[in-house]
């Protein structure tokens, strides 16, 4: 090896390393991070608080700030958060309440259990009217149409906001608009895999479908899938991951034997 092969040898080997050690110390300021959201929700609030799916989130924040967020129940959209400004060097344990209607987030500071009950029942004042008992006017159908555009966008973001790690991607959206007001909207996504697909729909109170095929004999594929509402919009979900050779070769197995009572194939 010459000189020139050594140094660069060297300089590749070294940056591999130092790569490794940055995605090292992240991943343990993530879980170091999360370990204190859980504990803030389990000091403000209670064990099972403590105890939610918490997902760490940077996305859309400002470089000094870091975020933890969990879903009170699967298929809301009510959150808690854990935010830390490492500018001022603020801490902040908060309810996060999305309204579809106005399109703004309600950010209210929890002090206890009691408190997160109170904020939960109570009303944040009134929002833009939404026709209420006004003749529609002739774009009607295209407001309506673009209302929910606008959430469905909203939702989008969030969704994969609190998934970062689950390669959430809008594959396509149906929006439709009546010049009564009513409409109707769905979004699609594709998630990174199967195990992607379940972390997500876990969170939306939905239901995970699994289906086989062998297409080609070099593999055999997992097809999932899970459909769930939030704010009224359907959201469906879909994932595929590849079999290891061996649950292929067990697969394929299964397929060749004969059914009950029948002939194999």
């Amino acid at each position: 090896m010459n000189l020139i092969e050594l140094a660069l040898t060297t300089y590749t080997e070294s940056k591999a390393e130092r790569s490794e050690e940055a995605d090292y110390h992240a991943e343990q300021a993530r879980t170091e991070f999360l370990g204190h959201a859980r504990s803030s929700a389990g000091t403000n609030l209670c064990k099972d608080a403590a105890d939610l799916d918490w997902q760490y989130v940077t996305e859309g924040l400002p470089d000094q700030m870091e975020e933890a967020r969990a879903l009170l129940v699967p298929g809301r959209r009510e959150y808690l958060r854990y935010r830390i400004d490492n500018g001022p060097g603020t801490v902040a344990f908060e309810l996060v309440q999305p309204c579809t209607a106005c399109r703004n987030d309600r950010v209210s500071p929890v002090t206890g259990l009691f408190h997160l009950g109170q904020l939960l029942t109570e009303d944040d004042g009134p929002h833009p009217a939404t026709g209420g008992d006004q003749e529609p006017g002739p774009l009607a159908a295209i407001e309506q149409a673009s209302a929910h555009a606008a959430r469905v966008a909203r939702l989008a973001r969030h969704l994969i906001a609190e998934h970062p790690d689950a390669g959430l991607a809008v594959q396509h959206v149906s929006l439709f608009g009546h010049e009564h007001g009513d409409g109707r909207a769905e979004i699609h996504f594709n998630a990174g895999g199967l195990d992607a697909l379940r972390r997500v729909a876990a969170a939306l109170g939905a239901e995970v479908t699994v289906r086989v095929s062998g297409g080609s004999p070099a593999f055999v594929l997992e097809h999932g899938s899970a459909t769930g509402t939030v704010d009224d919009i359907d959201v469906e979900l879909r994932a595929y991951s590849q079999m290891s050779d061996d649950e292929a070769a067990a697969w394929r197995a299964q397929q060749d034997q004969p059914a009950d009572g029948g002939e194999g194939e």
